[in-house]
Protein backbone atom coordinates (compact mmCIF):
# COMPACT_ATOMS: atom_id res chain seq x y z
CA UNK A 1 0.00 0.00 0.00
CA UNK A 2 2.97 2.41 0.76
CA UNK A 3 4.57 1.43 -2.34
CA UNK A 4 1.10 2.01 -4.30
CA UNK A 5 1.36 5.87 -2.76
CA UNK A 6 4.99 6.48 -3.64
CA UNK A 7 4.57 6.19 -7.23
CA UNK A 8 1.52 8.83 -7.36
CA UNK A 9 3.33 11.28 -5.63
CA UNK A 10 6.51 10.86 -8.57
CA UNK A 11 4.36 11.24 -11.42
CA UNK A 12 5.65 14.40 -13.27
CA UNK A 13 3.39 17.46 -13.50
CA UNK A 14 1.21 18.07 -16.80
CA UNK A 15 3.00 19.20 -19.95
CA UNK A 16 -0.45 21.24 -21.02
CA UNK A 17 1.00 24.01 -17.78
CA UNK A 18 4.41 24.31 -18.62
CA UNK A 19 4.09 26.72 -21.49
CA UNK A 20 1.98 29.00 -20.18
CA UNK A 21 4.33 28.78 -17.22
CA UNK A 22 7.18 30.24 -19.12
CA UNK A 23 4.77 32.70 -21.34
CA UNK A 24 2.91 34.02 -18.66
CA UNK A 25 5.83 36.21 -17.18
CA UNK A 26 6.98 36.91 -20.55
CA UNK A 27 3.50 38.58 -21.43
CA UNK A 28 2.66 40.43 -18.43
CA UNK A 29 6.38 42.10 -19.11
CA UNK A 30 5.81 42.76 -22.42
CA UNK A 31 2.13 44.18 -21.62
CA UNK A 32 3.24 46.11 -18.48
CA UNK A 33 6.55 47.61 -20.86
CA UNK A 34 3.68 48.63 -23.86
CA UNK A 35 1.57 50.13 -21.43
CA UNK A 36 4.25 52.22 -20.22
CA UNK A 37 5.46 53.35 -23.62
CA UNK A 38 2.18 54.60 -24.86
CA UNK A 39 1.92 56.82 -21.49
CA UNK A 40 5.05 58.46 -21.68
CA UNK A 41 5.04 58.85 -26.00
CA UNK A 42 1.57 59.67 -27.17
CA UNK A 43 1.16 63.39 -27.47
CA UNK A 44 -0.73 64.74 -24.73
CA UNK A 45 -3.08 68.32 -25.26
CA UNK A 46 -1.32 71.16 -24.38
CA UNK A 47 -2.36 74.91 -23.39
CA UNK A 48 -2.50 77.20 -26.10
CA UNK A 49 -2.55 80.12 -24.03
CA UNK A 50 -0.67 79.67 -20.67
CA UNK A 51 -1.96 82.04 -18.14
CA UNK A 52 1.41 84.47 -17.44
CA UNK A 53 3.39 83.18 -13.86
CA UNK A 54 1.66 84.98 -10.62
CA UNK A 55 -1.55 86.60 -10.32
CA UNK A 56 -2.54 89.73 -10.11
CA UNK A 57 -1.82 91.61 -6.89
CA UNK A 58 1.32 89.78 -6.19
CA UNK A 59 4.56 89.74 -7.96
CA UNK A 60 7.35 87.46 -6.76
CA UNK A 61 10.96 88.59 -7.71
CA UNK A 62 14.11 87.58 -6.47
CA UNK A 63 14.05 86.11 -3.05
CA UNK A 64 10.74 88.29 -2.44
CA UNK A 65 6.89 88.57 -2.62
CA UNK A 66 5.42 91.96 -3.57
CA UNK A 67 1.41 92.82 -3.37
CA UNK A 68 2.20 96.72 -4.37
CA UNK A 69 4.56 99.36 -5.23
CA UNK A 70 5.76 100.32 -2.15
CA UNK A 71 7.23 96.99 -1.01
CA UNK A 72 8.39 96.38 -4.37
CA UNK A 73 10.47 99.86 -4.33
CA UNK A 74 12.10 99.94 -1.41
CA UNK A 75 13.26 96.22 -2.26
CA UNK A 76 14.57 97.91 -5.03
CA UNK A 77 16.01 100.68 -3.38
CA UNK A 78 18.14 98.62 -1.06
CA UNK A 79 19.76 97.43 -4.02
CA UNK A 80 20.11 100.20 -5.44
CA UNK A 81 17.49 100.39 -8.23
CA UNK A 82 15.31 102.78 -8.88
CA UNK A 83 11.53 101.74 -9.33
CA UNK A 84 11.19 104.13 -12.25
CA UNK A 85 14.48 102.14 -14.32
CA UNK A 86 13.19 99.10 -13.35
CA UNK A 87 9.74 99.20 -14.72
CA UNK A 88 10.68 100.60 -17.65
CA UNK A 89 12.55 97.25 -18.29
CA UNK A 90 10.04 95.15 -17.00
CA UNK A 91 6.15 96.20 -17.83
CA UNK A 92 4.88 93.26 -17.59
CA UNK A 93 6.03 92.74 -14.21
CA UNK A 94 4.49 96.04 -12.97
CA UNK A 95 0.85 95.13 -14.04
CA UNK A 96 0.87 92.15 -11.93
CA UNK A 97 1.34 94.49 -8.90
CA UNK A 98 -2.00 95.73 -7.15
CA UNK A 99 -3.44 99.29 -8.02
CA UNK A 100 -2.98 101.51 -4.35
Amino acid sequence: MISSMSKRSSVPPSRSRLPWQIVGPWGLALAVLVTTALVAFLPRGVESDPSPPGRSGALVWGDGVFANKLELEAWLRIRGVSYESWARKHPRAVKLLAKQ
